[in-house]
């Protein structure tokens, strides 16, 4: 399960609510989705051209291809927020939700952020710890609206960020 959450004032654009239905009809449709991950353009052509119905855009795998590090909290809103558009625009036919790392990348953008209605997800954003406070959370998820990406995830992790592989997680 994860978070949907939508920035207080924010309105989804078309084609923001399109992707979303598009996400709500495929997991009536499929129940379990297989999502693949991507970090990068080509990676999420390559989901969209071998027929994947959604994809995920991994802060893990993101964090080792862009900085050569692991995932423990190292990669900015700013980057995050770039990835997502040059994934969302080099895969237009299919939703992607991410994994954030520090920012908050949320899911699928429908409800105003005080309600935090559950859902479950597809081309996903991870947003790990969200990236601070409240405002820190809704300008994030701006960020990920204006760059296309159908959702995200939110970690419930105590800063600082540890790699979500490692036995050494605290939950806030």
């Amino acid at each position: 399960m994860s978070l949907m959450v939508k920035a207080a004032g924010q309105k989804s654009t078309y084609l923001a609510a399109r992707i979303q239905t598009r996400i709500h009809r495929l997991i009536e449709d499929q129940g379990a989705v297989l999502i693949p991950g991507c970090y990068d353009a080509l990676s999420a052509a390559i989901v969209e051209k071998t027929g994947f119905t959604a994809g995920f855009i991994s802060g893990s795998a993101l964090s080792a291809s862009l900085l050569g590090k692991p995932d423990i909290g190292l990669l900015t809103q700013p980057e995050m927020a770039e990835t997502a558009r040059s994934v969302c625009a080099a895969a237009p036919l299919i939703p992607f939700i991410a994994d954030a790392g520090k920012p908050l990348f949320m899911y699928i953008f429908t409800e105003h952020i005080s309600k935090m209605c559950h859902i479950y997800g597809m081309f996903t954003l991870i947003t790990d710890t969200g990236g601070g406070n409240a405002l820190n959370v809704q300008r994030t998820i701006k960020d990920l609206i204006a760059a296309g990406a159908a959702g995200c995830f939110l970690e419930d992790q105590a800063w600082p960020k540890k790699c979500g592989r490692t036995l050494l997680n605290t939950t806030s």
